[in-house]
């Protein structure tokens, strides 16, 4: 019965804990280090595998050009500095290619962007 009155103290503490919290960071935090050491390593995992998803294109013809440079008229750096500046307007295209497929696309990623 004591144990169980604890338990109930420390879920209160960590439910008003819980709702001081500010922003997606803090939330981060509080989840890492209140629930699991697990936690830690999945987020950086899947951040890790969505900016790799992100990024393939972009890297393997970065890798090429650094592959090709003695056989390249340009210089493989500047441009792959060019390459990686379209990044964000190629997001926003790809974006809006998917949105426009259909109208149950536009729902699910403007709820998925704002929740």
């Amino acid at each position: 019965d004591e144990q169980l009155n604890s338990l109930r103290i420390q879920r209160q503490a960590l439910v008003g804990e819980r709702s001081e919290l500010t922003n997606i960071f803090d939330e981060a935090r509080f989840e890492v280090s209140q629930f699991s050491s697990w936690n830690g390593p999945i987020l950086a995992t899947m951040f890790g595998a969505a900016v790799t998803v992100v990024l393939w294109d972009d890297l393997r013809a970065i890798q090429a050009m650094a592959s090709y440079n003695d056989i390249m008229e340009a210089e493989w750096i500047p441009t792959s500095l060019r390459l990686l500046g379209r990044l964000p307007t190629d997001l926003l295209e790809s974006y809006g290619k998917l949105a426009g497929a259909s109208a149950l696309g536009v729902v699910v990623l403007t709820k998925s962007a704002t929740s």
